[in-house]
């Protein structure tokens, strides 16, 4: 029986370090403060929540970023400007610069 839940714990363990490593594909996507981007146009105001059907805190943070992130891709935003992170909602600016 202890054999089973610490198999179960290792698989749940791995499954959680896939989701931490994994991409966003948001390569062209830069991070960066408010003077910044400044001479660039604000395409919009992101926000998300974390799922709270994830057991995990952290790969809940995780996925939510990424979802931010991805969102700004699919506006190609080229620039994000975080407003606020927590473990259950983050917002971010997205903005397009030509530079």
């Amino acid at each position: 029986m202890m054999r089973c839940i610490l198999l179960a714990l290792a698989v749940l363990t791995g499954l959680s370090a896939c989701t931490f490593w994994r991409g966003t594909g948001d390569s062209q996507l830069i991070e960066t403060e408010a003077q910044m981007v400044g001479d660039c146009v604000l395409v919009s105001t992101i926000t998300e929540t974390a799922s709270a059907e994830n057991p995990f805190p952290i790969d809940a943070k995780i996925a939510m970023i990424r979802r931010v992130k991805d969102r700004a891709a699919q506006l190609d935003a080229t620039h994000l400007v975080w407003l606020h992170q927590t473990y259950s909602s983050a917002t971010a600016q997205a903005y397009r610069c030509d530079r």
